[in-house]
């Protein structure tokens, strides 16, 4: 088998795996973050921390495979594979605690985009018998289109969530949500 087939069928194992047993609940963590906040908006100022924690994917509307990001790398130890999905149409949810100045509180955000991209990458290290996987969540394109609803819907809430919203679209690290070891 080809390596372009092979990875092929990694990710529509992948997708077979997350549409089995992952998109229910909280079963797609993403890694908790504290993110500063200074915003102004229609009068209102608010500064501090927000720490987001237990937040999660809660809905996926389509999985593609990107066949244009697909590359080979060999090199004298191992060889890899790489390409993408495409996920569409995402729903996280995310819980948080607002340490602001004039406002301590708890809510909910929930945040739709309208693509993600998840690097795809499959490696055989010649001294090992099986090839190990991960999947990456990646940083956004901000041409993306987000929406954020928060839960108190009150003034400090609809500030974080559009704080929130400018901080998700300028991210740029990656957290892993989803490895894997492959024996096929």
């Amino acid at each position: 088998m080809g390596a372009r087939p092979y990875l092929e069928k990694v990710a529509q194992r992948v997708v077979e795996i997350l549409e089995g047993r992952y998109i229910t609940g909280n079963s797609l963590p993403i890694a908790d973050y504290t993110a500063p906040i200074n915003i102004s908006a229609s009068g209102l100022t608010i500064a501090g921390t927000v720490s987001f924690h237990s937040a999660f994917i809660s809905k996926i509307g389509a999985i593609e495979f990107d066949t244009q990001r697909f590359k080979e790398i060999l090199l004298n130890t191992e060889v890899s594979i790489e390409g993408s999905l495409k996920w569409h149409e995402i729903g996280v949810v995310l819980d948080f605690a607002a340490d602001l100045e004039g406002y301590q509180g708890n809510g909910t955000l929930f945040v739709t985009y309208n693509q993600f991209d998840f690097p795809l990458k499959v490696t055989k290290y010649f001294n090992e018998t099986a090839p190990v996987g991960s999947l990456q969540f990646m940083s956004i394109d901000n041409s993306n289109r987000i929406t954020t609803v928060g839960h108190p819907n009150n003034k400090y809430v609809q500030m974080i969530s559009r704080a929130s919203r400018e901080e998700l679209l300028l991210r740029d690290d990656s957290t892993s949500i989803i490895k894997y070891k492959n024996h096929d």
